[in-house]
């Protein structure tokens, strides 16, 4: 994730990499498998430039139990 990214923008990248992958026609588990590879790339990132509770939240809801640990063991 660059850090130039926008602070304004955090939360929909938050949104958007916690929210399951869907179509018109349903759920999309391609797309998905992306979303949960995108979503533990940049978790240290949107963790440590996330300030707010609810976002810092659910990131930590939707994180996996290696990227927690990885997470965790990096402070």
């Amino acid at each position: 994730m660059s850090e130039d990214l926008p602070k304004e923008v955090l939360k929909t990248v938050i949104e958007a990499l916690c929210s399951p992958a869907t179509t018109p026609d349903g759920f999309d588990s391609q797309a998905d498998r992306w979303r949960e590879g995108a979503l533990k790339a940049t978790l240290p990132a949107l963790s440590a430039r996330t300030s707010a509770k609810r976002l810092r939240s659910r990131l930590l809801v939707d994180a996996d139990e290696k990227a927690l640990a990885a997470l965790t063991a990096d402070g």
